[in-house]
C-alpha cells in the first residue's frame, strides 16, 4: 500500500485530444493531488479541464481559462498533509484524464499519492 512518502510528480503536455494521465489508481484506494500547475506556453488564450474516468463516467475536476503564457499553480506548492483533491478508486477502470481548448500548448504538472 502506498503511503505519502511515496509522492509522485507528472509533468505532461495536454492536447485538445482527452488522454489519461498517470497510471490507474487502485481499487479501494484514493488518489490525493497535492499540487497543480498549468503552464500555458501559447501566446493566445487556452482553457484547461482535468477530469476523473471512473468506467466510462467523466466527473470534472477543475477547469481552468488561461491567458497568454500565463501559468497558474495551487497551491503555492505542494502541501501532502493538505491535498486539494480526492478520487476514489472503484472496480471500474479509474483515472485521471485531461484536455485543453487548443490543439496544444499547455503542460501540467502534477503532484500526488495514493493511500
Amino acid at each position: 500500500m502506498a503511503r505519502k512518502q511515496d509522492i509522485k510528480t507528472l509533468s505532461v503536455e495536454v492536447t485538445a485530444t482527452a488522454e489519461n494521465i498517470g497510471d490507474r489508481i487502485p481499487e479501494q484506494m484514493s488518489r490525493y493531488i497535492t499540487f497543480l500547475k498549468y503552464a500555458n506556453r501559447d501566446d493566445g488564450a487556452n482553457e484547461i479541464t482535468v477530469q476523473a474516468r471512473v468506467g466510462t463516467t467523466d466527473k470534472q475536476l477543475d477547469m481552468q481559462p488561461l491567458g497568454g503564457k500565463q501559468t497558474l499553480a495551487f497551491p503555492d506548492k505542494p502541501d501532502i498533509n493538505n491535498p486539494i483533491m480526492k478520487v476514489v478508486g472503484s472496480g471500474a477502470s479509474t483515472m485521471i484524464r485531461t484536455f485543453c481548448s487548443a490543439v496544444s500548448g499547455i503542460v501540467l504538472t502534477m503532484t500526488y499519492y495514493d493511500e
